[in-house]
């Protein structure tokens, strides 16, 4: 059908939300296949994902889906998720849902995720005190710049670095913007029922899992819990074009909302993102004129619109560097990932036990 066409079916594809639904089955089987049985695995969200690569049909989702996971990281490797398969499996959906539609949506989904919040630490964090020097965990306010959004230096649109009088490129951020962020992420937790946020369930409690008490709570957004958010003033980028103070008493939705805006307008998102983008989906190298002309799309769509993700995937696949590489041109070296599914999919392998 060529190659625009094929893009104008993928993006007409409805997201089918599969990796919860395929970790719900073995959960159905009974406690001993929910965290802490006897036959728990948390590989299930692994076998959907193969599956999916090898028979799904919508595969630029699930491509731009697996290209945005290596930018907004969690993992199951070490032990802090490896008992939550759902909540990371809904992971899995947020970014196959987002993957097509609008960085804003998908940068909040990812935010309030719980899969997030434990990954780098902004569940349970609580506001700072004076009295007892605590402060608020910097870990995801530090990533959500340096990774999600703005990267560590001022971008033209071409991704080159913007420079100072004297040469040097321009940081984006520094370690009191760090500080701010931080207490913007303040008094998220799990989303128990409105009557039950209180401290010690912000601090301790985490969803009951098995069979007989599964409230689901691991598939919601963290929640906001009263009187644990940071309501002082926060000043972020100061002496920047994008400085902002969030004024002190704001709720802990006013902040986040706040502070996300800025970030997704910041002017290096569109190249910082589109670089990485076109990194994972056809060339290690891309030219600065190539990131330009998909940052400007990122920026608007052609139709006013910022941060549409469809049209990004479209201005990576349609650009000329990738449909007619000029001489010269590196290219990319496949994943081990991407090698085995384009294998399974040019093949037609199937699974003859239904497991992959």
């Amino acid at each position: 059908v060529g190659q625009a066409a094929w893009i104008d079916q993928q993006l007409a594809l409805p997201f089918v939300p599969d990796m919860v639904a395929a970790v719900q089955a073995r959960f159905d089987l009974g406690d001993a296949y929910r965290p802490g049985g006897a036959n728990y695995f948390p590989t299930r969200v692994t076998e959907r994902f193969w599956e999916a690569a090898a028979t799904s049909p919508d595969q630029l989702r699930r491509r731009m889906g697996f290209a945005l996971h290596q930018i907004f990281m969690v993992s199951q490797a070490d032990s802090n998720l490896y008992q939550q398969v759902r909540a990371y499996a809904q992971y899995f959906d947020t970014l196959n849902r987002h993957a097509l539609g609008n960085y804003r949506d998908l940068l909040e989904q990812i935010a309030l995720s719980p899969a997030m919040g434990i990954y780098l630490s902004h569940m349970r964090n609580r506001p700072e005190d004076p009295a007892t020097g605590r402060t608020p965990d910097e870990n995801f306010a530090r990533e959500v710049m340096q990774l999600f959004t703005i990267g560590l230096h001022e971008l033209n649109i071409d991704a080159s670095p913007r420079l100072d009088g004297n040469g040097q490129p321009i940081e984006t951020y520094n370690n009191n913007d760090v500080l701010a962020l931080a207490k913007v992420f303040t008094g998220w937790s799990w989303a128990f029922p409105d009557n039950q946020l209180t401290e010690q369930t912000f601090r301790y409690l985490s969803p009951d899992l098995s069979a007989a008490a599964d409230q689901r709570i691991d598939l919601l957004p963290m929640k906001a819990y009263p009187g644990l958010h940071s309501t002082g003033e926060k000043r972020l980028f100061s002496g920047k074009a994008q400085s902002l103070t969030l004024p002190a008493g704001n709720s802990a939705q006013a902040d986040l909302k706040l502070a996300l805006d800025a970030l997704f307008n910041h002017p290096n998102v569109g190249p910082f993102i589109g670089r990485q983008l076109i990194q994972h989906l056809v060339s290690s190298h891309p030219s600065p004129a190539y990131v330009a002309r998909v940052a400007a799309v990122f920026n608007n769509n052609g139709k006013g619109v910022r941060g549409d993700l469809g049209a990004v995937a479209r201005a990576i696949l349609l650009d000329s560097e990738a449909t007619n590489p000029p001489a010269g041109s590196i290219g990319k070296l496949r994943e081990p990932v991407v090698r085995v599914a384009h294998w399974m999919r040019s093949l037609q392998a199937v699974s003859v036990s239904g497991q992959y």
